[in-house]
Parts: C-alpha cells; sequence; structure tokens
C-alpha cells in the first residue's frame, strides 16, 4: 500500500507540475495573441490614414486643371507683352513716316 500511495503521490505531483506547465504556456500564447492583435490595430489604423486611389486620381485631376490654367495665364501674358511691343513698333514707324513726310 506504501508504494501505491507513495506513486499516486508522485503522479500527483508530475500532474500538478504538468498542470502548471500548461497554464504558464497558455498565458504565454495569450500574451502573444495580445501583441499580434495589438500590430494588426495599428496596421489598421495606418491603412486608415492612407489615401485611396480615388483620391489620388482626384487630386491628379485637380493638379493637371490647375497646372494648365496656370499655362495659359502664363501664355496670356506673354501674348499681351507681344502685343504691347508691337503697338509700340508701330507708333515708331509712323512717327518715322511722319517725320519723313515733314521734310519733304
Amino acid at each position: 500500500m506504501a508504494v501505491l500511495a507513495e506513486r499516486d503521490a508522485r503522479y500527483s505531483e508530475r500532474l500538478h507540475a504538468q498542470e502548471e506547465n500548461v497554464r504558464t504556456a497558455l498565458t504565454a500564447t495569450e500574451r502573444r495573441f495580445e501583441s499580434v492583435n495589438e500590430f494588426r490595430a495599428t496596421l489598421a489604423d495606418q491603412a486608415a490614414r492612407f489615401a485611396t486611389i480615388d483620391q489620388v486620381e482626384a487630386l491628379r485631376t485637380t493638379v493637371n486643371i490647375l497646372q494648365d490654367r496656370v499655362n495659359k495665364a502664363e501664355g496670356g501674358r506673354q501674348g499681351l507683352s507681344s502685343g504691347w511691343a508691337i503697338l509700340v513698333g508701330l507708333v515708331g514707324v509712323v512717327g518715322v513716316v511722319v517725320a519723313l513726310l515733314a521734310r519733304l
């Protein structure tokens, strides 16, 4: 009987130790999964802040429209400057013609 009682006590100790090891492993696994879930949440938050393809395309379209407007405005200014140069040149030519006619 004593041998059986001793074996029973040893088996109980082993079972208790194994249960404690399993509890420790489960706790470590839970912590690991919590860390993984936190990481996933961080990635989801980060991804939510990224611009979508549609938003980028809309911004690109707006930039192209604004660039066209700037180009047209610059072209208009250049055309106006050229117009003034032509006008000044014509006034000069008319002045020379008038001066030549006045000498005759």
